[in-house]
């Protein structure tokens, strides 16, 4: 069972992913090589947002977007707000909502990313049936998500890299716990296949703890 996201859960796992910003940074470099020039100005949807660190380094390299954060947690909506503030930025909203009920018109979305938040979804073809919806055609998804298959005994290294690193139990355990509501690549590309959005490119293996997905809505 996952854990629950309380004040403590969420300001621990913050400062903990502050530690890698390159994630976030690899993450957004992917978006950005698939946008055409014209369309680097564009309305960016960030699900399960959390925290907000990825909408900041979005910000960063995006800054002519518009780009909103949702998110079913108010304790990670009330950091990624004070995270905001602290950078004055007026082109980044936030708003309280779930993967399955996006707050927007159809055809209004020009790009979808979401990092790792799959498992907390508790309808995944539902939400990906929101993100067609929600798409302009030709819109891209950006899913990074974690690897189902990734070998038990290497997850036991993550945790004891986490351990080294002075991680609390609770982040560990909101890691760690995550991969029990994960899905393979063959079921990921499932739920895309029956909301109708179209794969074009799978970066990382079977092998890896995690792997990117690359959709449009054609």
């Amino acid at each position: 069972m996952l854990l629950t996201m309380n004040t403590q859960t969420a300001e621990s796992f913050t400062a903990h992913m502050k530690e890698f910003p390159e994630m976030y940074e690899n993450l957004v470099d992917v978006l950005c090589k698939q946008l055409p020039r014209d369309r680097k100005s564009s309305l960016i949807l960030d699900v399960g947002c959390g925290p907000g660190l990825l909408l900041n380094a979005l910000q960063q390299r995006l800054s002519s977007s518009m780009i909103l954060g949702i998110d079913i947690s108010s304790e990670m909506l009330k950091i990624a707000h004070t995270s905001l503030n602290e950078i004055h930025d007026s082109t980044v909203f936030l708003s309280r909502a779930s993967s399955e009920q996006l707050p927007f018109k159809d055809q209004h979305v020009d790009v979808i990313v979401s990092r790792y938040s799959l498992p907390y979804w508790s309808h995944p073809e539902l939400a990906f049936n929101e993100m067609y919806r929600v798409l302009k055609p030709g819109g891209l998804l950006v899913l990074e998500a974690l690897n189902a298959d990734f070998p038990r005994w290497k997850l036991k290294l993550i945790k004891y890299k986490m351990i080294l690193r002075n991680a609390s139990d609770d982040v560990i355990h909101y890691h760690i716990d995550a991969y029990d509501s994960a899905y393979t690549l063959d079921e990921i590309t499932r739920f895309l296949s029956l909301a109708q959005l179209k794969i074009y490119e799978v970066i990382g293996t079977t092998s890896e703890w995690k792997f990117i997905i690359l959709a449009k809505k054609t």
